[in-house]
């Protein structure tokens, strides 16, 4: 499994990112989904039987375990919408 390198500190800036709708899809498509391809193979190659879906209309990607007679486990991955934030911090408030 690749590892991530991670040089300084983290970027911070990217909490205040606020994608479009279209860069979600694609993230899904193109980040999401084949992570969730390469999970699949690890656990079959463990034996375990699994399946993939992908809702395109919705760009929710599904991983379903099968466990034989115990519960299946079903994980996943949806895009969320939040409301933007556009408080601003008044100077006179941020008086300690």
């Amino acid at each position: 499994m690749p590892v991530i390198p991670f040089h300084g500190k983290p970027d911070c800036r990217i909490l205040l990112i606020i994608p479009e709708r279209k860069s979600v899809r694609g993230f899904m498509k193109s980040v999401v989904l084949p992570a969730i391809k390469s999970l699949s193979r690890e656990l079959e190659e463990q034996g375990v039987a699994v399946g993939i879906d992908f809702d395109r209309n919705k760009s929710i990607v599904f991983l379903n375990v099968f466990h034989g007679e115990e519960q299946d486990f079903l994980y996943k991955v949806s895009p969320r919408s939040y409301v933007q934030s556009s408080f601003v911090i008044d100077d006179e408030d941020s008086k300690y």
